[in-house]
């Protein structure tokens, strides 16, 4: 009988749960943090790699019922102060784009407990999870395919040494009928 005035008196207060309050109690937000490493955050909407990216992560994330954040700032200050915006839990875990090879960053979030997930680069041995294509065998279908066509003279244009879609060996080293 009490359950069931507190029910009604809810119902006529318009009453609904603070989804913030309810988060500290059982430690869920039911969001998930995105961060682009190499995409700065004023146009990774109108970027078409992050974009597709993010289609990606916000099917997946309406499909299980979780928001998603965006981190725009974690680059600017001190490492400190990027973690503690990765750590301040308003997200339960975090998604990184496109992190360069060059950098402890994985090492570092890991290191600290955060839940993490790579997108664009590989996270070998430090036991978190990651996507990525395959460069080298989307290069060399490329390849083929030109060769295919009857082209001679391809050239490779690269990126930026410090990522991990930037291919360390050379095509010319592929054996191509």
């Amino acid at each position: 009988a009490t359950r069931q005035r507190v029910l009604d008196a809810a119902k006529l207060l318009s009453y609904h749960p603070n989804a913030t309050a309810r988060s500290l109690v059982n430690r869920k937000t039911r969001t998930i943090g995105i961060f682009f490493w190499v995409i700065d955050s004023l146009v990774f909407v109108t970027n078409g790699y992050a974009s597709g990216i993010l289609q990606g992560v916000l099917t997946a994330t309406t499909e299980l019922d979780y928001n998603l954040m965006f981190f725009t700032r974690p680059r600017i200050g001190s490492k400190q102060a990027a973690f503690s915006a990765f750590q301040d839990g308003r997200a339960d875990g975090l998604i990184i784009v496109a992190p360069p090879t060059n950098s402890d960053i994985l090492k570092d979030l890991t290191d600290i407990g955060l839940c993490l997930s790579v997108i664009g680069a590989p996270a070998d041995g430090l036991g978190i999870p990651s996507v990525d294509v395959d460069d080298y065998m989307g290069g060399k279908l490329a390849i083929e395919h030109l060769l295919s066509l009857g082209h001679r003279r391809i050239a490779h244009i690269t990126g930026d040494a410090d990522m991990s879609s930037v291919p360390s060996v050379s095509y010319t080293h592929l054996t191509l009928p």
